[in-house]
């Protein structure tokens, strides 16, 4: 699974809430693209390299490819256009996506979140309500989709209980999913998937470590 997130300048009033969920987002989720010894750097960095050209040298998709129309029905319904303001942050699509064809998640009080198709690539593209200069990214690519869903999660500290944490988590399964299971350390939550999405919004401290698809409950 492959994550970033991108924001617009922010003012500097903003400055310093930018940054603190930009930290926040960028801990939600680990890539490990780590070399096993010195000796392997040189060959971490070509791997990195091609990983980074890979996501910007795909073609745009001009349709939804059978793989993603046959394995998410999400993708069935009109879809419904990235807005502009993330357009102009995202700027060039990455992975083949093609802005057009993007679905809106249901709704939550957090952030406004799409899955939005690709070039054998399926991304989700967040925008958080309260500061919409930052924009997260999660990708991974169609077949591991299909396996192992595809989620993005958020953790806010509790206005009333600071010391306690908001964490909201949306994903996508393929249409035959009916559960996911969230491992958090030695915590393990079931999350029914409707339509080929799940959400979960408990109090647990840190992002999910795994995420396993149930075809039958």
């Amino acid at each position: 699974m492959i994550n970033a997130v991108l924001c617009k300048r922010p003012s500097q009033r903003h400055a310093g809430l930018a940054a603190a969920i930009f930290l926040i987002l960028l801990s939600l989720t680990v890539v490990l693209l780590m070399a096993g010894s010195d000796g392997a750097s040189d060959q971490h960095r070509r791997n990195k390299s091609a990983s980074g050209n890979r996501a910007v040298d795909l073609p745009v998709i001009t349709r939804l490819q059978d793989s993603e129309r046959e394995a998410f029905r999400i993708f069935r319904s009109s879809p419904e256009r990235l807005p502009f303001f993330i357009r102009h942050i995202l700027r060039r699509p990455i992975y083949g996506l093609n802005w057009s064809l993007s679905q809106r998640l249901p709704a939550n009080d957090l952030a406004a979140i799409w899955a939005v198709p690709g070039n054998q690539y399926i991304c989700l593209v967040s925008s958080q309500k309260r500061e919409r200069k930052l924009v997260g990214v999660t990708c991974d690519t169609v077949a591991k989709i299909a396996r192992h869903g595809l989620f993005t999660a958020f953790l806010t500290p509790l206005r009333l209980r600071p010391s306690e944490t908001d964490r909201l988590i949306v994903g996508i399964a393929q249409d035959s999913a009916r559960l996911a299971q969230l491992y958090t350390g030695r915590q393990t939550v079931m999350v029914q998937v409707h339509d080929d999405v799940f959400v979960r919004r408990d109090h647990i401290s840190n992002p999910p470590d795994q995420v396993i698809i149930k075809d039958t409950p």
